[in-house]
């Protein structure tokens, strides 16, 4: 445990960081600052899956999100982190706002700025809700139609706990969690959120009109994801809805819009975050981005890898490329395999990243309250193991890289052997500052120092702050102009 609050402390800003405000480049489909700096984001998922729907805010333990885990974080050059905000802590019952919950997000919000943390609001589920074996949406929006029983036809219908209405934790166990997916039940009741059955997609666009009116004002809001890998619809009365590019087209584009629309009444600054279905590996099937192209410099598109059920590596990567490039919108890799004991496809996930010089969050800080205890399937988080962080892990996930770039970013990489960092940038007519802000982890990657090589020579680099190296090049440097940057351990 001494280890963590030595490691935690080694990296604190003595005054609150001052984070600028988030939106996309479209022409280069890059985030960018205000200033028109490129912005890169290493982060981790915060998702409590359970009542009551959010990370205890006081303490350090397994159960909480607090100063203490900023803290810790921020050590690690992690700053940005994919916070859970559940439907269901939210409103409870329909029509009803549980204002406790939206206060202890705001405060959550809060205080992750004052330790340089952006935040990603994320609508999250898996397999609808706990009526369906897992959790996403409240108990009152699950609505499942004439679909046979839960869980045919994956197995014979669940009897029905009497006094929640739901199936028990031990017919819950019978299957890995996603199974669920393959249920009637669950297809049916993602359509009929689709189709504004019941007016549920009302009640959805309600929820985030709710969410955007109580987060416009905070500049660490990295953007709203509108809901965490939706299921395609109903693939039982529409088997083509499985086919890669139909359901984005058919369901989800016309959900967003409504989405997108409700958001944008009261929020019109910040991103908007928007997925397909986890299956489109060779491009997804937007043909524009939520709202339109007006709105292409604030979206987003959130993206997952992991094997399976995604394809090979790079090509993932290039598909999600031309998938920005068509859209002309932002990307980011809000999910990747970031847990169990297998670390090699974590490392060549954040190398590829680097290559496409694309943003990550990984799965998942913490097991919140536990995540899922009545399922099968359930990993460890990835940096924490329940006692302490995982050094394992902590190897990689501390890398070297740009936070800011006062340019257009033409390639950067880590070795995480040699300890290598190379970045390298374009000067350009679009960026207002001349500072760019790398950062890395002294203790962990550098015991001995390190060394800086800089060109040209008169871009001129310091460091104010533990693990954080600024370069600054001339206001005379002109446009075009290329500024290389090699750090090395001694």
């Amino acid at each position: 445990m001494l280890l963590i609050f030595l490691l935690a402390s080694a990296f604190v800003h003595s005054v609150t960081a001052n984070l600028l405000p988030i939106s996309v480049n479209p022409a280069r489909q890059r985030l960018v600052d205000s200033l028109g700096r490129e912005v890169f984001f290493h982060g981790t998922n915060v998702v409590a899956k359970s009542f009551p729907w959010h990370p205890e805010i006081e303490g350090f333990s397994d159960g909480t999100f607090s100063e203490q885990d900023m803290k810790l974080l921020q050590s690690l050059g992690l700053n940005v982190v994919r916070l859970g905000f559940m439907w269901p802590g939210l409103e409870p019952t329909r029509g009803k706002y549980n204002d406790t919950y939206m206060q202890v997000m705001q405060r959550i919000v809060s205080l992750s700025a004052k330790y340089g943390i952006y935040v990603l609001l994320d609508m999250h589920q898996d397999v609808f809700s706990r009526m369906l074996c897992v959790e996403g949406l409240p108990t009152w929006a699950v609505n499942t139609g004439n679909a046979k029983g839960f869980p045919e036809p994956l197995h014979e219908p669940f009897v029905l706990d009497p006094k929640t209405g739901m199936p028990s934790d031990e017919d819950c166990a019978k299957f890995v969690w996603s199974d669920y997916y393959e249920t009637e039940a669950t297809s049916v009741a993602f359509q009929s959120l689709y189709n504004n059955t019941d007016g549920l997609l009302d009640s959805w666009a309600a929820f985030w009109a709710k969410t955007a009116s109580a987060f416009k004002s905070f500049s660490n809001v990295i953007g709203y994801e509108l809901i965490n890998e939706p299921w395609p619809g109903d693939i039982y009365a529409n088997p083509l809805l499985l086919v890669p590019n139909v359901a984005d087209k058919m369901n989800l584009a016309p959900a967003y819009e409504v989405l997108s629309k409700a958001i944008r009444q009261h929020d019109e600054e910040h991103c908007i975050f928007f997925e397909g279905i986890t299956w489109d590996d060779f491009g997804v099937g937007f043909n524009a981005v939520p709202g339109g192209e007006v709105y292409r410099n604030r979206s987003v598109l959130s993206y997952h890898y992991y094997i399976p059920p995604s394809l090979a590596l790079n090509e993932n990567f290039e598909a999600r490329k031309k998938d920005l490039e068509r859209l002309k919108c932002g990307g980011m890799m809000t999910e990747f395999q970031a847990n169990g004991r297998d670390i090699e496809p974590m490392f060549k996930t954040m190398d590829a990243a680097d290559r496409y010089l694309q943003s990550w969050i990984g799965w998942n800080y913490k097991a919140y309250h536990p995540s899922r205890p009545n399922l099968k399937g359930n990993k460890c988080c990835a940096l924490w193991n329940g006692t302490g962080l995982d050094q394992v892990y902590v190897q990689n996930t501390t890398r070297s890289y740009p936070q800011a770039v006062a340019g257009y970013t033409v390639k950067f990489s880590f070795d995480v052997s040699s300890k290598e960092f190379v970045l390298v940038y374009e000067v350009s007519e679009t960026c207002h500052a001349t500072e760019s802000m790398v950062y890395l982890n002294e203790e962990v990657h550098y015991p001995s120092g390190y060394t800086v090589t800089v060109t040209p020579s008169s871009v001129k680099w310091y460091s104010t702050t533990k693990n954080m190296l600024t370069f600054n090049h001339p206001t005379s440097l002109p446009v075009g102009s290329i500024v290389a940057i090699t750090i090395n351990k001694k």
